[in-house]
């Protein structure tokens, strides 16, 4: 029978065993595998001492368990670098606003190491489930709006169809498919069939006859705007606007209210093309007399640059008539500026030779030459001549 002095001693082990068992399960927690399992080996040693044969086999699964799902210290250190490389991919991801991509990441991070790992301790990890987490809240509200916008979208459908007013019907189907084309998973589904059907039901619940008209005026509506652009560039606003007043008066007349937003858009671009082109009118009208005055006082460098803006305005505007004329003031102005340079050029050369030849005239008199001082004097004259031809 154990003696009183052996119980005492077996339960301060078991005391020991369940301290070293608390520290056991704090070095594995904190990813100290290879401190966790010599803790193990001790435990061991000291319930073979007093033969509890329950530990040493607990502690022996242990073992076993974290050997088999290899969480070893090297491959700790592996986690820290495959945590730096998700948020590296995360952040990408989030650099391109791609959140679908960057929440599947970090789910299937932690679906394959969550189980093994507390990953709140590897700083690059739990950034990213932290931000996920955050970002994907928001970027759930941001789909169930966008579902909240499509009901709201289809009862103006249902309005707009009711009123047979195809333009806007088109319209709200434009919309609604800009908020489908953002959605994700089945809600995409559902809402791509619901939406296939009611554009289709557009052309269906028309008459036919209606629908006809309402497609030939809208592509009338179209070829007046092109020839509004038309007239416009070529400088011609007034032509421009009326073809657009007309357009407008013909559509009120046939009821056709939905169809006018695109052609009064079209006449209030037409109404600012008109003032802007009456400011570059003043200002050409200005550069015009900068130019007169500059190219009186001689001031050529000044006049080109006036010609150089006049001819940029004019293009702007489609004034072809005064973008030519001070294209042909500009090309007389540079020639008679390289003709100048080129008779200065020729008077300085004349100038040169006349300064030599006078030179060695004066020698030729020094020592008597005559005949040479005479031909000499006789060039000199000539020359004189030539530069005043210049």
């Amino acid at each position: 029978m154990p003696s009183k002095s052996d119980n005492l001693d077996k339960i301060a082990i078991i005391a020991e065993i369940e301290e070293l068992k608390l520290s056991q399960a704090s070095c594995y927690s904190t990813g100290k595998v290879d401190q966790a399992l010599k803790i193990s080996e001790r435990i061991i040693d000291l319930a073979r001492k007093i033969n509890l044969e329950q530990f040493v086999k607990e502690q022996q699964d242990y073992i076993e368990k974290i050997r088999s799902t290899s969480t070893n210290k090297s491959k700790t250190v592996d986690l820290v670098l495959l945590s730096d490389k998700l948020k590296e991919k995360f952040d990408d991801y989030l650099d391109v606003d791609d959140i679908k991509k960057a929440h599947e990441l970090v789910m299937e991070f932690k679906q394959k190491y969550q189980q093994h790992y507390n990953l709140s301790r590897y700083p690059s990890a739990n950034y990213c489930i932290n931000k996920d987490e955050e970002i994907w809240k928001g970027y759930q509200v941001e789909q169930d709006n966008k579902v909240e916008s499509l009901d709201r979208l289809e009862i103006q459908f249902y309005n707009a169809i009711r009123l047979q007013a195809i333009d806007k019907a088109n319209d709200v189907i434009d919309r609604a498919w800009e908020h489908i084309y953002t959605l994700e998973g089945v809600k995409k589904e559902l809402y791509q069939r619901k939406w296939g059907t009611l554009e289709h039901s557009l052309i269906q619940k028309l008459k036919y006859e209606e629908y006809e008209e309402v497609r030939k005026t809208y592509e009338k509506i179209e070829k007046v705007i092109d020839t509004s652009k038309k007239l416009e560039k070529s400088g011609q606003f007034e032509e421009a606007k009326n073809e657009i007043t007309l357009e407008i008066a013909l559509i009120k007349l046939k009821e056709m209210n939905e169809l006018l937003p695109k052609l009064e858009n079209r006449l209030k671009e037409i109404t600012t093309a008109i003032e802007e082109f009456q400011k570059v009118g003043e200002n050409i009208a200005q550069l015009e007399l900068d130019f007169q005055q500059n190219l009186k006082e001689g001031f050529f460098d000044n006049a080109i640059s006036n010609c150089e803006t006049i001819i940029s305005f004019s293009r702007s505007s489609g004034n072809q008539e005064l973008e030519q004329k001070y294209q042909a003031f500009l090309d007389d102005i540079k020639k008679s500026i390289n003709e100048e340079k080129e008779r200065l050029e020729k008077s300085k050369n004349l100038k040169n030779q006349i300064r030599s030849i006078n030179i060695a005239c004066l020698n030729a008199l020094e020592k008597k030459n005559v005949a040479e001082a005479l031909e000499k004097y006789q060039a000199i004259v000539s020359l004189i001549k030539e530069m005043k031809k210049l």
